[in-house]
């Protein structure tokens, strides 16, 4: 069977939308009195005025108020040329502003342009068929018509246009197929946010603007354009049901806003291979579902980036990467490893909470950069599998909760000063109080400092199992535990002697 071109289906869709709208009820024939501007068909009567050098004529009360709208029920207006001799080609800037009592619209095909505020807070729309050479919807056309639910069909394929908030709020539904809408390059913002479409297809669009289709519960599919540009904030935000994106993301994408895929269900490995993308803004991934992240250009990944990604289980950061913001991974209870494991030298800002909960991300993680001289609170709280961490070795600070529920037995090497200060609360700690940590600090460095956190070793500290030798001159005592503090100045240690000389 031989497919169908769009703007074929499309009249095929628009006939069959005006027939239903129009069952069991005989279409009423317009009049237009020339004199006072008003088409009426016994239920509806419109103010129309002619387009300034034009013979055609727009609709509805004019940007300056002047004119009315007035009847009720369903709006039927396919018929006006040819009952009438007249060609409407727009609707007037808040033509049906607000009324409430419109059902259903039917447009002429002769429309051309539909305004701003056209039928916005027309909340008793269900149903609209629009113009089969409609080219232009402007701001808030269909702004918060809370009962729309059905546009035949979404949207022609002569539309070049759509405006800001264009459907905003409004819960029309089905698949918006934008693939033979050329001149749409760009997504306005708003323009479809809190609206049900279930699929979105913007194979031209290279710009899709802040919250353009945000807070929409039924999107599930969206396919992006191979050249697609830029990714406003909040763009796909709280699109619940949205687990497919493709491509995600495109090679050619150089701008991702905050938030833009937040709390989404959008699955797979991301990819942001564009060497333009060098930050990621506070919260863009928060709650997705990705399972795996390569960010190689990314230097600064902001506050709450992957927060709560439960199916997160590898990433790849950046070699040139400056800064991991507050709970940049926060409940990322998946994450098993980071590549490089040992963080590198240009890392110089770790927020709080950046890796609070990661329980299964395992082994070593080293801290080279002497510049990154503060871990907050929480830094690697309950990440349960670490067994391993080296500190930089210039004095650092080291806030509440910093290191607390490490692997028993874990190590943490400091191979310089004595941190400026320590939190009281539980900065050290395993999740087990029979291996508790191996502080290695080295008195050569900076004995006084590593000797003011130490209290003395006890005869019964000295015959637990755990106990490290005769290099231990000290415990850290931190939320009950007492934590082994061992001099690992000496070479016999060469596992640490090796890092810090790395």
């Amino acid at each position: 069977m031989k497919r169908l071109s769009a703007a074929a289906a499309y009249t095929v869709l628009r006939i069959s939308a005006v027939f239903f709208l129009c069952i069991g009820t005989a279409p009423a024939s317009w009049v237009f009195d020339s004199s006072s501007g008003i088409l009426s068909d016994g239920n509806w009567q419109i103010f129309v005025q002619k387009i300034k050098d034009s013979d055609n004529y727009s609709v509805g009360r004019n940007v300056n108020g002047a004119g009315y709208v007035a009847g009720s029920g369903a709006l039927d207006m396919s018929g006006v040329t040819a009952d009438t001799g007249i060609v409407i080609s727009e609707l007037s800037g808040g033509s049906f502003y607000g009324i409430k009592v419109i059902t259903s619209v039917v447009l002429p095909d002769t429309v051309k342009t539909i305004r701003e505020n056209a039928f916005a807070n027309c909340t008793g729309i269900t149903d609209a068929v629009l113009p089969s050479e409609l080219e232009s919807l402007e701001y808030r056309a269909f702004y918060n018509a809370t009962s729309l639910t059905n546009i035949t069909p979404m949207l022609p394929p002569s539309v070049s246009y759509i405006g800001s908030s264009v459907f905003q709020l409004a819960p029309i539904s089905g698949i918006l197929d934008l693939s033979e809408n050329e001149e749409i390059t760009s997504i306005s913002p708003w323009a479809f946010s809190g609206t049900r479409l279930t699929e979105a297809l913007l194979q031209n669009v290279t710009n899709i603007s802040n919250d353009a289709f945000s807070s929409n519960p039924s999107l599930g599919k969206v396919f992006l354009s191979e050249n697609l540009e830029a990714v406003g904030s909040s763009a796909f935000s709280e699109c619940t049901s949205l687990t497919n994106v493709t491509p995600f993301l495109p090679d050619s994408l150089s701008f991702l806003g905050g938030k833009s895929f937040h709390k989404t269900a959008v699955e797979g490995e991301l990819v942001v291979s564009n060497p333009a993308v060098t930050e990621i803004p506070a919260w863009t991934f928060m709650q997705s579902r990705i399972t795996s992240a390569r960010i190689p250009y990314v230097e600064e990944i902001g506050q709450g980036v992957f927060q709560s990604c439960a199916q997160l289980k590898t990433l790849q950061i950046c070699s040139r990467i400056k800064a991991i913001n507050s709970r940049a991974f926060k409940s990322c209870a998946e994450l098993e490893t980071i590549e490089p494991e040992m963080f590198p030298g240009t890392l110089s800002y770790v927020g709080l909470e950046a890796f609070y909960a990661c329980r299964k991300l395992s082994g070593e993680i080293s801290f080279v950069n002497p510049g990154l001289t503060n871990f907050p609170n929480s830094v690697l709280n309950a990440c349960n599998s670490v067994t391993k961490i080296t500190m930089p070795r210039t004095s650092a600070s080291i806030g509440d909760w910093s290191f607390l529920g490490l692997a028993p037995g874990a190590e943490i090497y400091f191979p310089g000063e004595a941190p400026s200060s320590i939190g009281k609360n539980s900065a050290f700690t395993t999740t087990s109080s029979a291996n508790p940590c191996v502080i290695y600090a080295s008195l050569t460095m900076d004995e006084p400092g590593w000797r003011s956190y130490a209290e003395e070793l006890t005869e019964s500290d000295r015959v637990k199992t755990s106990f490290p030798g005769n290099k231990t001159f000290g415990v850290f005592v931190s939320g009950g535990q007492r934590n082994w503090m061992v001099d690992w100045h000496s070479p016999l240690e060469s596992g640490p002697m090796t890092l810090l000389l790395r």
